[in-house]
C-alpha cells in the first residue's frame, strides 16, 4: 500500500503534465517543473506542518502495517454526554498513535475499549468557585468475538469546569499515556500478532470468501489490519493487498468521480487539490476512469488565473498528499465500518454459546467510534 501510494503520488504530475499541454484555445496553465518557489528546506518544514495538523495520526510509514485496535468508549448517556465520549475519542486515538497502533481501518474485533466510572465530585475552594469531577478509567485490549482479554490498564483523571459538563470534558481530556498504558498496549500487541500467526488459515479464509462473494470492503479490512510483525498472514496480506485494494476501489470509484466533480465546481477560478487527489484514487481500470480523466482535463483547462495554478502547483504536493490521505482513512474507515456489523453479529453469538462471564465484555456499555460517522472521525483525524 505504502509503495501504490507514491506511484499515485508520481502519476499525479505527470495527469497534470499532460493535461496541460495539450494543444489548447485561451490561457492555458502549463506548469513547468523545477520552478518551484520553495526550497527543499521550506517544503521539507511545509510537510512536516501537515503532519504536525494531522497530529501524526494518519502516517502511513509507521501505522499502515501496524497493529490496529478499533476505539471503544462508553455509551453515551445522561451522565456521558455525546461531547464526553468524543473527547475521550480523540485522545485515545492520539494514545494508539503515540504507540505505534493505528485506532481504525483495521479488524473490529481487536478493540482498545475504555470503561469511565465516576467517584468524586464537588466544588473547588477558589474564587469563583468551580465544579470538579474524578473518575476512573479503565482500558483493556480484547477480541471481542472470542473473548480474550490480552491486556487492561487504569487511570485515575480529574477535570475541573465553570460547569459539570466541562468538568466532565476536562477530564476526558487529561487521559494521558502513561506508563502503565504504554507497557500495556505494547504487551497486548504482541498478543495480537501471535493471534494472528497461529490463526493463519482462518485469517486467509475469510478474506478469501470475502473476495469469492464480491464484498471487497470487507477482504480489503482484513489484509489491512494484519500487521508486519505476523510474518507468514502478512506476507499473504502483501501478495493480495494491491489486487483487493483495486477491486475496493473500483466498487468506490463512481464515489469518487461524483466527488472531484462537485469539489471542480467549488474552485471553478483555481485549482483545489482534493480534485487531484481524488484523480488519483479512481483506478485506471475502473469503468468510470475515462470519464473522470476527461473531466479531470477540461477542469485543469478552465483555470483562469495562471498566477493562481502556478502558485497551487508549487505548493500541490503537500495539499494533494494530505487530500489523498484523508481519502484513504476515509476507504479504510468504511472498510472497517463493513465488518463492524459481522463482528457484533458473531459476538452475540459466541456469548449465547457460551454465556461465560468472560464473553459479556461487550454488553450495552460500549461503543465502537465507528458509530460516530465517519465525517466526524476524519475531524478527529484531521483537526
Amino acid at each position: 500500500m505504502k509503495t501504490h501510494r507514491i506511484i499515485l503520488a508520481l502519476v499525479l504530475p505527470c495527469l497534470i503534465l499532460c493535461a496541460c499541454n495539450k494543444p489548447q484555445q485561451g490561457k492555458v496553465y502549463q506548469p513547468r517543473q523545477k520552478q518551484s518557489a520553495m526550497t527543499d528546506e521550506q517544503r521539507q518544514a511545509a510537510i512536516t506542518q501537515k503532519k504536525a495538523e494531522m497530529n501524526g495520526l494518519l502516517d502511513s510509514a509507521s501505522y499502515q502495517n501496524a497493529v490496529k485496535l478499533t476505539i471503544w468508549v462508553p455509551k453515551v448517556t445522561e451522565t456521558f454526554p455525546q461531547g464526553a465520549a468524543e473527547t475521550l475519542a480523540a485522545r485515545m486515538l492520539q494514545i494508539t498513535s503515540q504507540n505505534g497502533i493505528a485506532g481504525y481501518g483495521g479488524n473490529p474485533s481487536f478493540v482498545l475499549a475504555a470503561e469511565v466510572t465516576p467517584f468524586e465530585q464537588g466544588v473547588t475552594a477558589t474564587a469563583p468557585a468551580k465544579t470538579y469531577i474524578r473518575y476512573k478509567v479503565n482500558f483493556f485490549v480484547a477480541n471481542v468475538t472470542s473473548g480474550e482479554i490480552f491486556g487492561a490498564s487504569q487511570q485515575d483523571v480529574m477535570g475541573v469546569g465553570d460547569s459539570e459538563t466541562m468538568a466532565m470534558l476536562n477530564a476526558m481530556q487529561s487521559v494521558a499515556s502513561d506508563d502503565a498504558l504504554q507497557n500495556m498496549l505494547k504487551q497486548s500487541s504482541q498478543k495480537i500478532v501471535n493471534w494472528y500467526e497461529s490463526h493463519k488459515s482462518t485469517v486467509i479464509g475469510q478474506i478469501n470468501n470475502y473476495v469469492r462473494i464480491g464484498n471487497y470492503a470487507k477482504a480489503y479490512a482484513m489484509l489491512i489490519s494484519i500487521p508486519e510483525e505476523a510474518k507468514s498472514c502478512f506476507e499473504y496480506a502483501q501478495k493480495h493487498l494491491d489486487e483487493v485494494h483495486n477491486l475496493y476501489l473500483n466498487q468506490l470509484s463512481n464515489e469518487y468521480y461524483q466527488r472531484m466533480l462537485s469539489a471542480m465546481a467549488e474552485n471553478e477560478g483555481s485549482y483545489n487539490p482534493t480534485v487531484g487527489a481524488y484523480m488519483v484514487s479512481i483506478p485506471l481500470n475502473a469503468p468510470v476512469y475515462a470519464k473522470a480523466e476527461k473531466a479531470f482535463n477540461e477542469y485543469i483547462q478552465r483555470i483562469q488565473s495562471i498566477a493562481d495554478a502556478q502558485r497551487a502547483h508549487e505548493m500541490y504536493m503537500e495539499e494533494e498528499q494530505l487530500a489523498i490521505e484523508k481519502i484513504r482513512a476515509e476507504s479504510e474507515l468504511k472498510a472497517q465500518e463493513a465488518l463492524i456489523a459481522q463482528s457484533e453479529a458473531d459476538v452475540r453469538m459466541e456469548q449465547a454459546r457460551q454465556e461465560t462471564e468472560q464473553t459479556n465484555i461487550v454488553g450495552d456499555k460500549f461503543v465502537s467510534i465507528i458509530t460516530f460517522g465517519i465525517e466526524k472521525l476524519l475531524g478527529f483525524l484531521f483537526l
